[in-house]
């Protein structure tokens, strides 16, 4: 299966996730917050992982047997737009129902004409810039070195010139490394160029990532920060949105939430139409399965995909 969910999204609630790229993360950084773990190759060249029409009808298949999600959104196990066929996607998602196209992407090939034409017909995109500065991109997002970052900026601004749907800039905050007000006078400066953007949404370190040094911002750090942005800017909150009904199999269900990012039992709990017991119960038999594991961060108990 090449969607998963509808999963319980803070930023975009009930959200069925569409993987563009096949079981293998395939990623163009190796962000040190990154909740499916380090990227093991780097991937610069985009290619199709997976054909349009296997994934329309998947879609088509869920949108016909349950009720529809308040967004298909691509994101999956990686990169969304190192898939070429992104756009094709949209396009083709945009013919089988009404329901809105959101698109997460590290913002990295926003640089590329072809990528921004193919993002350019989804509802919402979810570009992230964590940095300021050259330094600190190297440091948090770790990218090839073929990857400038002045050509990254100039792409994030080109797109947000050219595109009509509506931009929610995310900034994910690592204590130590942006927090500080010097890097986010520098994040502002690239926003203030941009000609779009509806929302600034502020995130930090919430769940366990790729490398445990990557610490979570403060509460009462993140409102001195999202002051420092201005009225654009939004802390992102726990999800409370609508719960995902059992529209099949339980197992099935909790682990396509669980594989693609850590939660704790309380987030499933707040997330799907089930009690404790059998979610306890689900839990154990994936844990018995090898295909979860139980991890600790932050003083939490989460549960992962293997």
């Amino acid at each position: 299966m090449h969607i998963f969910g509808p999963v319980a999204s803070r930023r975009l609630g009930l959200s069925l996730g569409v993987d563009l790229l096949g079981e293998c993360k395939a990623c163009n950084l190796n962000c040190i917050y990154c909740e499916l773990g380090r990227t093991k190759k780097l991937f610069l060249k985009r290619k199709i992982f997976v054909e349009t029409e296997i994934i329309i009808n998947e879609i088509n298949e869920f949108l016909e047997k349950n009720e529809s999600p308040d967004f298909i959104t691509l994101s999956g196990n990686g990169e969304p737009t190192l898939a070429l066929n992104v756009g094709e996607v949209i396009e083709n998602i945009k013919k089988i129902t009404d329901v809105k196209v959101a698109v997460l992407t590290n913002g990295i090939l926003l640089y590329d004409k072809k990528v921004r034409d193919g993002l350019k017909k989804a509802d919402v995109v979810l570009p992230s810039m964590d940095a300021g500065s050259k330094e600190t991109f190297i440091k948090i997002n770790r990218p090839p070195r073929q990857i400038s970052f002045e050509k990254v900026k100039e792409g994030l601004v080109k797109f947000s010139q050219e595109y009509e749907g509506k931009i929610w800039l995310e900034v994910m905050l690592v204590k130590d490394i942006n927090d500080n007000e010097n890097e986010i006078e520098k994040i502002k400066q690239i926003i203030n160029k941009m000609k779009s953007v509806e929302k600034i949404q502020l995130n930090t370190v919430v769940r366990v990532g790729a490398e445990n040094y990557a610490k979570r911002v403060s509460n009462e750090k993140l409102i001195e920060i999202k002051n420092l942005f201005g009225d654009k800017a939004e802390i992102i909150a726990d999800y409370k949105g609508k719960k995902i009904k059992k529209v099949y199999d339980l197992k099935q269900q909790l682990f396509n939430i669980v594989k693609l990012r850590p939660v704790t039992l309380e987030e499933i709990e707040k997330e799907i139409e089930a009690n404790r017991i059998e979610i306890i119960k689900v839990i154990d038999e994936l844990i018995k399965e090898d295909k979860i594991k139980k991890i600790k961060f932050d003083n939490k108990e989460f549960y992962k995909g293997v």
